[in-house]
């Protein structure tokens, strides 16, 4: 059997290959993905806000009944939406076109890597594997990355806008519901405060 010290130890475990990932191809392409991270916080930001401004359209238009708020929201809402749309757009640009540099620069190190090996290596083993080798494989380092700064940039992004737009919108269970979260993630929960005439 296996010690834990094997596992840890292996150089093709999914913590090792991940790293090998992110310093081999990740880092030679920091600047683009910097750019592509901002894009998707400021997609985050703008869905968060636009989140936050249906609700006081809302409230505007069955409650105040005000035209001119709405009209506001509204204009507010669509700038935010287009922003939104931009930063996606330029955000999927970017990663296209880094995912397109990481494959092709995988490609030729595997190709160059075929072109040294010898006679006996090709004898055992049919076309196809090296096939799938200069396509699936090369392709699978750039989805890789692409995935774990999607995750990190966007989601994790579009997640804290999210709450903090629960917690912004003075609803009690929304806020209570933002503020459990906040403690299992080992934030620091904000504080209900008593008004001065409630005392």
């Amino acid at each position: 059997m296996n010690s834990p010290g094997d596992n840890a130890a292996d150089p093709y475990s999914a913590r090792i290959l991940i790293k090998r990932l992110l310093t081999e191809y990740a880092t030679q392409h920091i600047r683009l993905y910097v750019l592509a991270g901002v894009m998707m916080m400021v997609g985050a930001a703008c869905m968060a806000a636009s989140a936050y401004l249906i609700g006081d359209m809302i409230n505007q238009a069955y409650v105040n009944r005000n035209f001119p708020a709405i009209l506001a929201l509204s204009i507010a809402t669509t700038i935010l939406y287009t922003v939104r749309g931009a930063a996606t757009y330029g955000q999927a640009v970017l990663m296209s076109r880094i995912g397109t540099r990481i494959v092709a620069d995988n490609q030729r190190r595997v190709f160059e890597k075929l072109l040294n090996e010898g006679l006996g290596y090709f004898a055992d083993r049919h076309s196809s594997e090296f096939i799938a080798r200069l396509t699936t494989g090369a392709n699978s380092a750039a989805g890789v990355i692409n995935l774990l700064i999607t995750a990190v940039g966007r989601d994790l992004a579009s997640l804290i806008g999210l709450v903090a737009v629960m917690v912004l919108a003075a609803q009690p269970r929304g806020a209570h519901v933002a503020s459990a979260f906040l403690l299992t993630t080992g934030a620091e929960a904000p504080h209900e405060t008593t008004p001065p005439d409630a005392a």
